[in-house]
């Protein structure tokens, strides 16, 4: 798939999930900033490698409170999605079903050393991390 989103697509409020990886689609930060959060009983959301998100991440991802998936990877262009407004505790902090995180290449240094610890306080039942291609992974004692 490619091209344009739909807005009609936000008109789905009883949707559960979402899957638009690998996708080709035009960028469209705007509309997913504004209208993400209109889809409020998503559980699932995968917006990985979409096309969709390019520099910072949308905020409005927090508000999606019913989440137990996310999936932002970038692996085909590591490092150009970044967690700097929305830092990443408050991405997830609103987010506290999330069971499964993958945040594969996206920048989340302004997190600095403490982002294990702000994930460990926000998503306490957090089962899956995926961390690849990140290069601000720091295992060391915080």
């Amino acid at each position: 798939m490619g091209g344009n989103i739909m807005p009609s697509l936000f008109n789905l409020t009883s949707l559960q999930t979402l899957n638009l990886a690998f996708n080709m689609f035009n960028q469209l930060s705007a509309v997913l900033r504004s209208d993400l959060e209109k889809l409020a009983n998503l559980t699932h959301l995968n917006l990985s490698n979409s096309g969709l998100l390019e520099g910072q991440v949308p905020i409005s991802i927090s508000r999606l409170t019913k989440l137990v998936s996310l999936d932002l990877s970038q692996d085909f262009h590591p490092h150009t999605l970044k967690l700097e407004k929305p830092d990443l505790g408050i991405l997830i902090r609103n987010l506290s079903n999330l069971k499964q995180l993958y945040l594969d290449g996206v920048n989340i240094s302004s997190s600095g050393t403490k982002w294990c610890q702000t994930i460990s306080d926000s998503a306490p039942g957090l089962q899956t991390l995926s961390l690849r291609v990140n290069t601000v992974v720091n295992l060391e004692s915080q």
